[in-house]
């Protein structure tokens, strides 16, 4: 084995720790989760027996199992920013609504409104 098989064997096992510890402490939704156990799985595999991606890889198509797994790892990326880009767009709509909801209706906490009242009456003084 190479040195660089033993640190993404290492890596991968790093990944399948942090990867429970967040399913343990409820931070993955279970779809997720299993897509993020399936990469750590498949890099375990591949660090472990290289012969596998050359496998893959004329399955595929393409020439070297290095060209496959960064053919995937750029498909990887891009649909993570894609679903970052669509969280995001809906946090963006959430806040917008509740932004709406709180100007239309004036909706704020009984401090806010003591606090307002001593500064507009510090204000006046002046």
């Amino acid at each position: 084995m190479t040195l660089l098989q033993y640190v993404l064997i290492v890596l991968s096992l790093l990944g399948l720790l942090n990867l429970f510890w967040q399913i343990r402490r409820g931070n993955l939704e279970w779809l997720a989760s299993i897509k993020w156990f399936i990469a750590w799985i498949a890099l375990l595999v591949v660090a472990i027996e290289p012969g596998v991606a050359d496998w893959l890889a004329n399955l595929f198509g393409t020439g070297r199992g290095a060209d496959l797994l960064i053919y995937g790892a750029i498909v990887f990326i891009f649909l993570l920013i894609f679903k970052l880009i669509l969280k995001l767009n809906q946090m963006d709509r959430q806040i917008s609504q509740l932004v709406s909801y709180i100007a239309k209706h004036n909706v704020y906490s009984k401090d806010d409104s003591e606090k307002s009242d001593s500064t507009s009456q510090n204000n006046t003084v002046l």
